[in-house]
């Protein structure tokens, strides 16, 4: 597995990578390339970084908590809890916000969201985010097809708001923080540093000339609310999944609507998307459920196992928006099929289209 985690490294110049594996009651952490590309200070084993999209798996577990408490429904209308939130609030459902099939458009299309150096030290409210995607033409309708937008994120954090009279971060704390053990994780508003150790954070966009590392590991995440916001560790990340997948979380019948899975535009890589879950192919058909995640900074993968028995969490401290990113993926999808089928995804030096013209889901530069 190192060795396919060294490929983007040593071949695309990304700063550093840690993976860590768990199986049962064993772990194993594995490291390579630096968490500083200034001073050339090793990755750090147990660095928390910006978790991305894998936010969405805990927003999820919050509203099928609500579900089994009869405090809401996946079948309500979004009107029925933030009426005139969107003009389709009326036929919005809880559950197309959560599998991406709401048709609306996400907020990070606008302007506003060009230039990530400006917008990563504003500080916006979850209803500017609200504001800013409708002001887009919507992508489809209510219940049509996938569609991968972080406004319906941000409305489902609302959403549980509305429905409990808490705030979110109160939420993720109380009801799967602590219960899940994630002693190293947190859910930021507008805080800009990192707690604890940790990798600095690296991006650079297609297109600029000089194409080097830019440094963004401090930044206002009210942009990602409840969408991609939260902070965590490898360690705790998996803790989670097997939390949820063990049934400490959300009762069986819960976890088999999350993993009831629609059709997405990535049937290649990751087929389905269900209620804040994502599964991955592999090339030995085991089938892996998790998310991945992407901010100006980091890029996260965490899949596992539905047992909840093994599952592989990795963190880089890059993302790029040029065609080094797609070595990033293959990089660490090999990783995570040499753990589970040990063999490659694919051969190293020929990067599937797949990972060239598309990024993976929630592996865009927001998301």
């Amino acid at each position: 597995m190192l060795d396919a985690l060294r490929l983007p490294v040593e071949a695309a110049g990304y700063p550093g990578i840690q993976l860590r594996v768990r199986d049962g009651a064993d772990e194993e952490v594995l490291t390579t390339g630096v968490a500083d590309l200034g001073t050339g200070v090793p990755t750090p084993p147990d660095g928390v970084f910006r978790a991305a999209s894998v936010t969405k798996s805990l927003v999820a577990t919050l509203v099928l908590q609500l579900v089994e408490e009869d405090r809401l429904a996946l079948a309500d209308p979004l009107a029925e809890h933030l009426p005139g939130s969107v003009p389709t609030a009326d036929r919005v459902t809880v559950e197309q916000l959560l599998n991406h099939t709401s048709g609306l458009t996400d907020y990070l299309e606008d302007a506003e969201f060009d230039d990530v150096a400006e917008y990563s030290r504003r500080t916006y409210t979850p209803w500017d985010l609200v504001r800013f995607s409708g002001a887009q033409d919507p992508v489809g309708e209510p219940g049509g097809e996938f569609s991968y937008a972080n406004i319906n994120y941000v409305l489902l954090g609302l959403v549980v708001e509305s429905v409990t009279g808490e705030p979110l971060e109160v939420l993720l704390r109380e009801r799967v923080f602590e219960p899940a053990g994630m002693a190293n994780s947190s859910f930021p508003l507008t805080e800009r540093e990192l707690p604890g150790p940790h990798s600095l954070g690296y991006y650079r966009l297609a297109g600029d000339p000089a194409g080097e590392w830019r440094e963004l590991t401090e930044l206002n995440p009210s942009f990602a609310w409840a969408a991609y916001a939260l902070v965590s560790d490898t360690a705790d990340v998996n803790r989670f999944y097997r939390a949820l997948f063990g049934g400490e979380l959300v009762s069986p019948e819960s976890l088999a609507l999350m993993t009831d899975g629609v059709p997405t535009t990535d049937p290649t890589l990751f087929p389905q998307y269900g209620l804040g879950l994502q599964t991955l192919n592999t090339v030995c058909g085991v089938p892996l459920v998790g998310h991945t995640g992407g901010i100006p900074g980091f890029l996260t993968y965490s899949f596992g196992t539905l047992d909840g028995e093994r599952h592989v969490t990795v963190s880089g401290n890059a993302w790029a928006g040029d065609e080094s990113v797609a070595l990033f993926h293959l990089g660490v999808v090999n990783a995570i099929n040499l753990e589970f089928c040990g063999e490659e995804w694919a051969p190293v030096g020929n990067v599937p289209t797949v990972l060239t013209e598309q990024p993976p889901l929630g592996a865009a530069l927001n998301g």
